[in-house]
């Protein structure tokens, strides 16, 4: 498989998961109990902005650290898509290992549009990658 392919397997399995912990976070916000916050409203030039806070990202770096934690690594997207991620010495992925590579996953999602400029300009640059020195397979 040439180098392409796993970046798209990568989205995809990215994509799979996001979708999997929305589904999960709209199941539970508002029906249990609130998950999002309206912090305050401005009116400028007669349209109002309202800021709000909503924890679907912690939900998501949560779902990250159970999965690295119970799964070594694998997530169901990772899994239905048959791709798992190695350390430098292409075995699995110790527990420090993985938690560290959540960690810098979370930013790589937290800051996605700094995160995509990187990947594009920097022969597909990944955060969590390349601070952990791990590289995505297929299995």
């Amino acid at each position: 498989m040439n180098i392409k392919n796993i970046y798209i397997s990568r989205l995809f399995a990215f994509i799979i998961d996001m979708a999997i912990v929305k589904f999960g976070f709209n199941l539970i916000n508002g029906y249990i109990f609130s998950l999002s916050y309206e912090l305050t409203e401005v009116n400028i030039l007669n349209n109002v902005f309202s800021f709000s806070f909503s924890l679907l990202v912690f939900v998501f770096f949560t779902y990250l650290i159970l999965f690295d934690f119970l799964n070594n690594g694998l997530t169901f997207g990772k899994m239905i898509l048959r791709i798992k991620v190695l350390n430098d010495q292409n075995s699995n992925l110790e527990i420090k290992e993985a938690l560290k590579r959540s960690f810098y996953k979370f930013l790589t999602v937290l800051f996605i549009p700094i995160s995509f400029i990187l990947f594009l300009a920097k022969d597909n640059f990944l955060f969590q990658d390349y601070y952990t020195k791990t590289k995505t397979v297929f299995k």
